[in-house]
């Protein structure tokens, strides 16, 4: 019996990876050059992070099988993706990941066509949203906190001017996040809007004031509906976040709170439908 018992243990085991954790460096196909701040991801499961400044990435093996998708995405890149087999679970080494710039020589034809009228709407939980908690953002690295907005704007095109957050607390010198936009007129499938990767740096002076993150130069076009994502890059502590943002609870809301722990799941309610988050957008007609 219990011969057939460690047998059994070992064979159902098997499926799992042998290494501790994955490690690799995701790098530009174009010069070789480090890609920092890479998001990685496993597909359909709520495991992610994202790369170091230098291009270097560890993912815990947590729940992958043999079998399992690896993705691996950048900013203003094509991304990638690696299933997982026998033979790169021995060491867990994915070695250097090659990611394809996107082109970006076609002019946006819709952009071009549409006068813009310079009437700005705003759109999101204001600084009139009635605030009653605070919510850490981030948690694991990788980890990703959103709403999404529907503008009702059907044939008018606009351009994203600014991003707005209302930051509650920060109780660290800074700490260092990405913005991420979303398309959400494609169906279920997300593609990112913004060409270029925007950082913003929150600082003990943005507390009770939050912060306006400027992004007009990038020409993000917005149709009628985007997601705004605040996504973690560095390892925090999710009991006790750094920085916290408003947010309210208990109060119906269009824009609850959404969230992923990684770029292969989708996102979902981060708790409840009555919670959300002050971000509001501002979007240039």
């Amino acid at each position: 019996m219990k011969c057939w018992i460690l047998l059994f243990l070992f064979s159902t085991n098997y499926s799992f990876i042998q290494a501790q954790n994955f490690h690799g460096k995701v790098v530009s196909s174009n010069d070789s050059s480090s890609l920092s701040y890479a998001s990685i991801g496993v597909l359909n499961k709520p495991l992610g992070t994202v790369s170091n400044e230098d291009g270097y990435f560890t993912i815990s093996n947590d729940n992958i099988r043999i079998g399992d998708t690896l993705l691996v995405e950048h900013v203003g890149y094509l991304g990638c993706s690696i299933v997982i087999t026998k033979e790169n679970t021995l060491y867990g080494n994915l070695g250097t990941i090659y990611l394809s710039p996107k082109s970006t020589l076609l002019p946006s034809i819709e952009i071009e066509k549409t006068k813009l009228k310079g009437v700005i709407h705003q759109f999101g939980n204001g600084e009139d949203g009635k605030y009653n908690i605070t919510i850490g953002i981030g948690g694991e690295k990788g980890q990703e906190m959103a709403i999404a907005i529907k503008t009702n704007n059907k044939k008018q095109v606009g351009v994203l001017k600014s991003i707005t957050i209302g930051i509650a607390t920060c109780n660290v010198p800074y700490k260092k996040f990405r913005l991420n936009i979303y398309d959400l007129d494609k169906g279920s499938k997300l593609s990112i809007l913004n060409d270029h990767p925007i950082y913003f740096i929150v600082r003990p002076e943005h507390e009770k004031k939050g912060i306006v993150i400027d992004v007009i130069e990038q020409t993000i076009e917005i149709k009628e509906s985007f997601m705004i994502s605040i996504q973690e890059v560095d390892a925090a502590n999710p009991l006790d976040p750094s920085v916290t943002v408003f947010g309210s609870l208990g109060t119906p809301t269009k824009y609850p709170c959404l969230s992923r722990n990684g770029i292969g799941q989708k996102f979902g309610i981060a708790n409840t439908r009555d919670m959300t988050v002050a971000i509001m957008a501002e979007v240039l007609y």
